[in-house]
């Protein structure tokens, strides 16, 4: 009996490490937003957020394959990058993503990365 929990304890945390992603790359647009690539695993919801400065994007898979998000400001930071790009002919910005995967059964994968956009 212990050498069959064991055994299972072992393949679980097998099972969990493949529930990992991968952030491929950031692309920038010039309105202020971009294209993040993600290689996912296999199944699952892709989630990027960013608080009151970016709007939420969902992405699904049914198998393993590369996600393209894609990211966009909304709100008053929408607003003050047209503002300042109008006034500066370019803006910039530093944002901060947070990144979930989750796979039907498994715990939610989660990851953070900054990002620059560019409003010209």
């Amino acid at each position: 009996m212990k050498a069959a929990f064991a055994t299972a304890t072992v393949q679980f945390v097998v099972i969990d490490e493949q529930n990992r992603f991968e952030v491929k790359g950031f692309k920038r647009k010039n309105n202020g937003g971009g294209v993040l690539k993600v290689k996912v695993p296999g199944k699952g919801k892709f989630t990027v957020t960013g608080g009151k400065k970016i709007r939420k994007v969902t992405a699904s898979s049914n198998g393993a394959r590369t996600l393209k998000p894609k990211i966009k400001p909304k709100g008053k930071f929408k607003r003050k990058l047209a503002r300042k790009a109008a006034a500066n002919r370019n803006a910039s910005a530093n944002v901060k993503l947070k990144l979930s995967f989750q796979t039907p059964l498994l715990p939610v994968t989660n990851a953070k990365k900054k990002v620059k956009l560019v409003r010209k």
